[in-house]
């Protein structure tokens, strides 16, 4: 080292030599001006003769040298300071630049009051004209609620700081002093919204901290570049989330109301959508959702308003982004009541149904099942449905009725119901409900049969006195008796209750299985007897005379 600063000594002692010579030979001495930052000797033949200042000098801002310095460098002036500042110059000083206020210059050199030592402010390249130093760009997370952003930006003064933020919504800033320094004050910029930033809304920030103490202000230019994170979604099931259904759907039928649907920040994202729970279990059997359109839809048959009127399901949106996020939310299935058909209790075979021939007009029919209606249910009885009876088909003389309310048969008219005439009767009963659903029930009417008493008539009958006994004087063809229940009679005379005649018994007789009348054992005489009234019985007495 020694020897490269002999050498040197020697190269600054014969340079001028050398160079007066080569003028001397090309035939003059350079007459141009000293450099800036350079000292020359009189008579120098180049501008660039000497540094400024010479490795010896251990305080080398102390001195600068302006364009046309002699052969000795200028000494800076008390509350000045030497430039340029940069390293390659500290030997090379050109000129002088007044300390500022909250500055001290000491020797040539600035020592700044107010300055970005520590960083991202401190980190960042410099730029023109601001006094400050700025970062190109710092990530920051969307969706990162009060998260810092970069690190925190500390200022040096020997007097007190004022930080100001000028940025977009959404950012503040915190203010503290470093334990270990009195005259560092630190700023610590933060996001300031509970949700964090929206890449989706904004995803570029510039924002500009400016550090003011005892008049003097520093700046520092903030570029923030929000990164793109996936978000979680929220699932939306409507207000009130409830849907209903019929109990009558059917496999694919749609639930009532809108298809669910999901929020997501990140409105790229697809969703996929599907039910992950019910209460009862057997929702899980009874619903599904579409995984793409979010519309839930009947799965299974057999929802049954009465067996389980409400289900409570857990619906989750998931999103399609690599690293998936999900929501879920509960959505209660109203199953609604549908008008069933209503339907009797009694079979054909368990209803008997009976009524007298000969009955008058509204007697009911009787019998098991029968009398005053037929039983029947229907499973909307909870909710208020009822009934109307009605007879879907009658016989054609419409020889009965029935009651609307109650389904009890009755007779329409006197004498309607003859055995002989009509034995049995076909009908069939309808129940009918509120909303017009119905069922039918065949039935017969057995019709009972009822003794009728005979009818008899013998014609009058003319006799000669003294005819013999035993000639036939009213023949049976002349006999006319009817009976619905019998055509086979037994005919009896009975004794005369007439005062008038005598016991027609001895004068005639009747056959009895034809009816036919015959003379008796006494003899006719008209001069005591000239007429005689018989009674014959067969069930039913029948007066005639001759």
């Amino acid at each position: 080292m020694v020897i490269f600063y002999f050498v040197m000594f020697l190269w600054y002692l014969l340079l001028p030599y050398f160079f007066l010579q080569y003028s001397s030979s090309t035939g003059g001495v350079l007459c141009s001006k000293c450099a800036a930052g350079y000292v020359c000797t009189e008579g120098s033949a180049t501008p660039y003769e000497y540094d400024c200042v010479n490795m010896s000098e251990t305080r080398p801002e102390n001195y600068y040298c302006p364009e046309g310095t002699g052969p000795r460098p200028i000494l800076v002036p008390e509350n000045y300071y030497s430039t340029p500042k940069d390293d390659e110059y500290d030997r090379n000083r050109q000129s002088i630049a007044k300390c500022p206020k909250i500055s001290t210059c000491l020797y040539g050199i600035e020592y700044p009051g107010l300055l970005w030592l520590e960083g991202d402010c401190a980190e960042g390249t410099k730029e023109e004209g601001d006094g400050g130093n700025a970062r190109t760009i710092i990530l920051v997370d969307e969706a990162a609620p009060y998260v810092s952003v970069g690190l925190p930006q500390a200022v040096l003064s020997p007097y007190p700081v004022e930080f100001t933020l000028v940025s977009g919504r959404g950012f503040d800033m915190a203010v503290y002093e470093s334990s270990g320094n009195e005259s560092l004050a630190t700023a610590q910029i933060f996001v300031n919204m509970s949700t964090g930033l929206d890449y989706e809304t904004e995803n570029s920030y510039q924002i500009a901290l400016t550090a003011i103490s005892n008049g003097s202000s520093i700046n520092c230019t903030i570029n923030i570049a929000v990164q793109d994170v996936n978000e979680k979604p929220t699932i939306i099931l409507g207000t009130p989330p409830v849907r209903n259904v019929s109990e009558a759907a059917i496999v694919n039928d749609y639930l009532t109301g809108e298809p669910i649907r999901s929020e997501d920040p990140d409105a790229k994202d697809e969703h996929i959508y599907s039910i992950i729970a019910s209460e009862p279990p057997e929702g899980m059997a009874y619903f599904g959702i579409g995984g793409c359109s979010g519309r839930i839809y009947v799965a299974a048959e057999g929802l049954d308003v009465i067996k389980q009127p409400q289900y409570n399901l857990t619906v989750r949106t998931r999103d399609d982004a690599a690293d998936s996020l999900q929501d879920h939310d509960n959505l209660t299935v109203n199953v609604l009541n549908a008008n069933d058909a209503p339907y009797f209790l009694v079979t054909e075979d368990q209803v008997h149904c009976e009524i007298s021939e000969g009955t008058p007009a509204n007697t009911s029919v009787t019998g098991a099942n029968c009398t005053g209606g037929f039983k029947w249910s229907d499973p909307d009885l909870p909710f208020g449905d009822s009934v109307l009876f009605s007879i879907a088909r009658n016989d054609v003389d419409e020889t009965f009725d029935i009651k609307p309310a109650t389904g009890e048969l009755f007779v329409t008219r006197a004498g309607a119901i003859d055995y002989d005439i009509r034995s049995k009767y076909s009908l069939e009963i309808a129940i009918t409900d509120v909303e017009g659903l119905s069922a039918t029930l065949d039935i017969i009417i057995m019709v009972n049969n009822i003794n009728d008493a005979p009818i008899s008539e013998y014609p009058r009958a003319f006799v000669d006195e003294n005819t013999a006994p035993g000639t036939e004087i009213v023949a049976s063809s002349r006999v006319i008796t009817t009976d619905p229940d019998s055509t086979r009679f037994k005919y009896s005379l009975l004794l005369d209750g007439n005062a008038t005649n005598s016991n027609g018994t001895l004068y005639f007789n009747v056959t009895a299985n034809d009816g036919s009348i015959v003379v008796g054992p006494a003899g006719l005489n008209y001069e005591k007897h000239s007429s005689f009234i018989l009674t014959v019985m067969f069930d039913l007495t029948a007066n005639f005379v001759f």
